[in-house]
């Protein structure tokens, strides 16, 4: 039963991928932010290859751009076909296919 519950959470993990990344990216963003907010010369130092990992990160960074651009464009794909279409108020509905007299 376990095993089961492990394998659901991972799906669900997986699932949500997307937005996991946007919020540690936030998070990451709104720290750095309020280190700096909170100093007394407003300033934060980011270090980028404290331990030679510059160029790892640079290209982990190039090779995920495909896949957040596809989690953003899949993201206002899935906003578009929930909103509906804007419409006047008081416009009369249609259905679709449905012709005007």
């Amino acid at each position: 039963m376990e095993e089961q519950q492990m394998l659901g959470y991972l799906r669900y993990v997986y699932a949500k991928r997307g937005e996991i990344a946007v919020a540690i990216t936030y998070y990451l963003v709104l720290v750095t932010f309020l280190t700096a907010y909170t100093h007394p010369t407003r300033t934060v130092t980011v270090t980028i290859d404290t331990y030679n990992e510059a160029d790892l990160e640079l290209a982990l960074m190039i090779l995920s751009l495909p896949a957040a651009a596809r989690f953003l464009l899949d993201s206002l794909k899935k906003h578009t076909k929930d909103t509906p279409a804007a419409e006047p108020p008081g416009a009369p509905t249609r259905q679709p296919h449905q012709r005007h007299a």
